[in-house]
């Protein structure tokens, strides 16, 4: 995790990490977990791509851009 300003933080993912059903779970539990500490959308993008937003978790609600 990485702390970039007090407006973004970074965590770096490796695609092959997630192996399982239960690993995908377990990742968007994370991101809703994270939406709701922070009271903000958590977004995935692909890396060195921001405008390529992936995933969207906006506390329960989440959006699959694929």
């Amino acid at each position: 995790m990485l702390f970039f300003d007090e407006h973004e933080i970074e965590n770096d993912i490796d695609p092959g990490d997630i192996q399982s059903f239960d690993d995908h779970i377990t990742l968007m539990n994370y991101m809703t977990d994270m939406s709701k500490s922070l009271g903000k959308p958590v977004i995935m993008t692909a890396e060195s791509t921001p405008a390529e937003i992936l995933i969207t978790v906006d506390k329960d609600d989440v959006k699959l851009n694929l």
